[in-house]
């Protein structure tokens, strides 16, 4: 997917929070959830933020202006807080309880290196709520 950025009008997030086991993650979501439509749900690689996807986020709504799409502040990262422990395990559980409580389905997960990881953790247990994964193992 091309696109020119300076074109596409740029929709601001909210930003949000919800408690999950020990710690308060901190996530941002572009429109609603709407049935039968996908969500995209967007995980970061080790020492960025969910705001880095912004530039994905904008070619998603060029294509699909009403899309619905969570970009999450993984655990130690970005608005997180920062609770140990830091390891594989934890930032996939973290991701999997995140998606259990919000309620999300129809899931098109997009990871770059540990965020590519969580999802992959996260649709091995939870095989049955999205349709679509992709991740990047290089920066």
């Amino acid at each position: 997917m091309t696109f020119n950025q300076s074109s596409v009008s740029r929709q601001e997030p909210h930003e949000q929070y919800l408690q999950v086991r020990d710690l308060r993650l901190c996530y941002f979501e572009w429109g609603t959830a709407t049935q039968g439509q996908p969500t995209y749900l967007l995980c970061h690689a080790t020492g960025f933020h969910a705001r880095c996807w912004d530039s994905v986020v904008s070619a998603v709504h060029q294509q699909a202006p009403n899309a619905h799409v969570v970009a999450l502040d993984m655990r130690g990262h970005g608005r997180t807080d920062n609770s140990p422990p830091y390891d594989w395990g934890s930032f996939s559980t973290d991701l999997t309880e995140f998606v259990r409580i919000l309620g999300l389905s129809n899931l098109i997960g997009a990871g770059h290196s540990m965020g590519g990881y969580a999802l992959l953790q996260w649709r091995l247990r939870c095989r049955n709520t999205s349709s679509a994964l992709c991740w990047w193992i290089r920066s």
